[in-house]
């Protein structure tokens, strides 16, 4: 019985960075199935493939230099893990934040299974430390991980101020 081939996916998971790295989110998009489930719960944001797309769009708009360097893929049967170092400067609002100006670095595992076209069909992430050099940028991104947006309490401890 002839052993079928299985798709590596190291490319097929860093063609996704490549093209979140040139700001082409249209193409990202177009690489994630229809079907497409993100098992990260992100605030007010469907965990669907237009729900993702939704997020690298304002992630991009809030963070214009946003960057996912890749530092090691492996992958095993349909699935790809990666481990990543993702920089930006915040300067536009990001889920009702206002800009800071101050630059964040964060290091992510990502695993994501691919179908056997290449598309993407599921994905989790694991955040790992976080370096800024304010405690904004630390709440900033503590809050874009929550499922639920913070309260005008959460938003003080932090430092960020609202602007009605």
């Amino acid at each position: 019985m002839p052993r079928e081939e299985l798709m590596d996916h190291t490319a097929s998971i860093r063609r996704l960075y490549d093209l979140i790295n040139a700001g082409d989110i249209a193409g990202f998009g177009r690489q994630l199935a229809d079907d497409f489930i993100e098992h990260n719960e992100l605030p007010g944001i469907p965990p669907t493939k237009a729900g993702v797309v939704q997020y690298f769009q304002m992630l991009i708009g809030a963070f214009p230099d946003f960057q996912m360097e890749v530092e090691d893929v492996i992958a095993s049967g349909d699935k790809a893990v990666a481990r990543l170092q993702v920089t930006g400067t915040h300067k536009g609002e990001f889920m009702g934040i206002p800009a800071t100006g101050k630059s964040v670095s964060v290091n992510l595992i990502d695993i994501t299974r691919f179908g056997d076209d290449g598309l993407a069909r599921e994905h989790w992430g694991v955040v790992g430390w976080v370096e800024a050099r304010d405690p904004t940028i630390l709440g900033l991104c503590w809050v874009s991980l929550r499922s639920t947006q913070p309260t005008t309490t959460e938003r003080e401890q932090i430092g960020i101020r609202h602007n009605n």
